[in-house]
């Protein structure tokens, strides 16, 4: 794969700096997946000023105008497909499978959102109490700036700007350190699509010279993405006493499965494990623990043994390969520390896994079980601690993500009316994700393509 040098992206313009940033194929260090010029804090002020001279524009133009901003991505992202979830596995580490499920997703997001431009105002019934009704206006900020991830660092960064243009404010993203290649694709399809012209830039830097700089400028109304803790009591303090400013982070937590006497034991493993090694276990909603009632402990135990035996780790673009590489070193060493934490019986021990003469970043899934005095891992990688379910009480608790695996529509309404999470699910993993047929999908991308310069 050709390594991508990645410029800043302000105002419809290419920026160079020091070419200082850099990163590697996790499923082979010694090649590099992409080089970034950094942001000075003069391009980062012009970044800003930019944005606030494009508010004008985004809000005069109306939500119509919006939509059909949004939906000019639409055709250069399927044109570039292919290439694009190339070098997501390229620098991610991610299998070309889920990395072709995540340009999917992207297409489908930019869809959705397009089609909300008449929807800026609406009306939502609530299921409880019955008789509320609820109502809902997007209002624009003013400069949003954004801070996605290296996790789902094409789809997640769609997902946080989308929604923000669609509103009436002008974006700044600030590229993950760790997928510059990808971030550079991205501002290439902004700039096709027109939003590059003042209403989304694309800056690069560190999170500690950049990342703040955005933070503190006064021209910046609010800081949405995916921070850790110590990032966002940074940004805390950074706009500490700009009484407009806000600070939206993606949530975290535990996410758990709960596996009910009633669930379908070859069914409720595969959920389980989709939820912890999808993605090798590096998204935020990566399933962390399963609770499974006693009756089906021993038996879902041993078909989660099984399951994971067929795991394949390598290359993700080797179609072979089911379970690619960390994503970058920070996850490896925090994996590898992170597993001894984890005590209880270990059922299969987590451990890096050589690929030739080469250890890279590949480890193999870590599963453990207890009776209840262990903890789950929370960091970066395939992990899973399996606990014996005695008690509802036991998934009602704080939680990121749950999913609940059971036939019992009473029990899906004791859950839903009592449980304290962000997401609840039910009969399916936490990541949320259905597997998308990609030659099906590329075939009508192809077609349409086709009709399109025929027309």
């Amino acid at each position: 794969m050709i390594t991508i040098v990645a410029k800043n992206f302000i105002g419809g313009i290419w920026h160079e700096g020091p070419l200082d940033l850099s990163t590697l194929n996790p499923a082979k260090l010694s090649e590099v997946a992409g080089q970034a010029h950094s942001a000075s804090a003069e391009d980062v002020a012009y970044g800003v000023q930019v944005a606030r001279k494009a508010l004008d524009k985004t809000r005069s133009i109306g939500p119509a105008k919006r939509a059909d901003l949004v939906d000019a991505l639409v055709q250069p992202m399927r044109r570039y497909a292919t290439e694009i979830a190339k070098y997501l596995t390229h620098e991610c580490g991610f299998t070309l499978k889920e990395s072709q499920e995540e340009v999917l997703e992207a297409i489908c997001y930019c869809q959705l959102v397009a089609g909300q431009g008449a929807c800026l105002a609406s009306r939502q019934v609530s299921w409880h109490p019955a008789h509320r009704d609820n109502q809902f206006v997007r209002r624009p900020i003013g400069v949003v700036t954004c801070f996605p991830s290296w996790r789902e660092p094409f789809a997640g960064t769609l997902k946080l700007i989308l929604p923000a243009v669609m509103a009436g404010n002008a974006v700044i993203i600030k590229a993950p350190e760790h997928a510059i290649a990808i971030s550079q694709w991205l501002a290439r399809l902004i700039l096709e699509s027109g939003l590059g012209e003042g209403l989304v830039s694309v800056v690069h830097g560190t999170d500690e010279s950049i990342g703040c700089l955005l933070a503190s400028d006064t021209g910046v109304d609010a800081l949405i993405g995916d921070f850790g803790e110590e990032r966002a009591a940074r940004y805390r303090q950074a706009i500490a006493g700009r009484l407009n400013a806000r600070l939206e982070m993606e949530p975290v937590g535990l996410n758990g499965v709960a596996v009910f006497d009633d669930a379908p034991i070859e069914k409720a493993a595969s959920i389980a494990l989709e939820g912890a090694f999808l993605k090798s276990g590096q998204l935020r909603s990566s399933t962390k623990i399963a609770w499974v009632a006693e009756p089906l402990f021993d038996a879902f135990v041993q078909k989660a043994t099984d399951m994971i035996k067929l795991v394949r780790v390598g290359d993700g673009l080797q179609e072979s390969t089911t379970m690619g590489p960390l994503a970058n070193v920070e996850a490896f060493e925090s994996y590898l520390n992170g597993v001894g934490q984890v005590r209880g019986d270990t059922v299969i021990d987590g451990h890096p896994v050589n690929q030739g003469e080469r250890l890279d970043l590949f480890v193999s899934p870590h599963v453990a079980k207890d009776s209840g005095n262990a903890s789950p891992y929370f960091g970066d990688g395939p992990s899973l601690l399996i606990r014996p379910l005695n008690s509802l009480d036991q998934i009602l608790g704080p939680m990121n993500s749950l999913s609940i695996v059971t036939r019992s529509a009473s029990t899906i309404r004791q859950v839903r009316e009592n449980c304290r999470c962000n997401r609840l699910l039910v009969n399916v993993a936490t990541t949320g994700r259905t597997a998308p047929d990609w030659e099906k999908d590329l075939d009508t991308i192809t077609r349409t393509l086709t009709i399109g310069a025929e027309a």
